[in-house]
This record gives C-alpha cells, structure tokens and sequence, in this order.
C-alpha cells in the first residue's frame, strides 16, 4: 500500500511541475494546485485520518491523472507556446540552445514521476 497526504501529493506535483517546465515554473501552477486541491478535498476528507490510500503506483498515477486532466489551466502546459505544432521535437535539460516556447511539459512522464516518486519515499 502506498500511504499520501493531500500535501505531500500535492508538493510533489509541484515539484515535478517545476523541474519539467522549460521556464523557472509552469504557468498558472498555482491555480492549477488551487483547482486540483478542490477537486481531490473531497476524497480526503473521507479518507482516515486525511490520508490516502492507494495500492500500487500505477492506481495513485491513475487518481492524479483523472484530477489533474481535468484543469484546462494543467493541459495548457502541453502545448507549446509558439503554437508549433509539429509531432516531434525533442529538447533535453542538457541543451544550451533554443527557445523555450518550443518547448512543453510532457503530462504523462509528470504524472508517473508524482506517483513513483511518493512510492519510493515510503521504500
């Protein structure tokens, strides 16, 4: 069982928010923890002593993804902000040159790295 409180899922996902976003933070990260704060309260109020329960990674990975996809302000950091919309582009932590606004947070390494993450703290 992985065990997690509405801080410490919702510090995580800033975390990995911050390290994956091209600029110094995403965006609206602060509406967007505002909107999934208010979507996931309600699980956590009914959950034990307020913290979750989940069985593996994949089914916490499961519930970020459902709360977070909902919040257009969290899609929005797929997009890139110069509107390209090619299928491909690839950029690396390691590259010095290119424009930032090519760039985008890839949501579904976010979510998995929120979810393995919490799992490996409990190890």
């Amino acid at each position: 069982m992985i065990y997690v409180t509405k801080s410490q899922l919702m510090g995580t996902i800033a975390k990995y928010a911050v390290q994956q976003s091209p600029y110094h933070r995403p965006d609206n990260l602060e509406k967007v923890l505002d909107k999934f704060n208010e979507a996931i309260s309600p699980a956590f109020a009914k959950a034990p002593m307020g913290v979750g329960e989940f069985s593996d990674w994949l089914t916490l990975e499961a519930f970020v993804s459902r709360f977070l996809r909902a919040i257009p302000e969290y899609e929005a950091w797929n997009d890139r902000k110069n509107g390209n919309d090619a299928p491909m582009k690839f950029t690396s932590r390691y590259d010095t040159e290119g424009n930032p606004d090519d760039d985008f947070i890839d949501l579904e390494a976010l979510e998995r790295n929120v979810a393995v993450d919490i799992e490996r703290d409990q190890a």
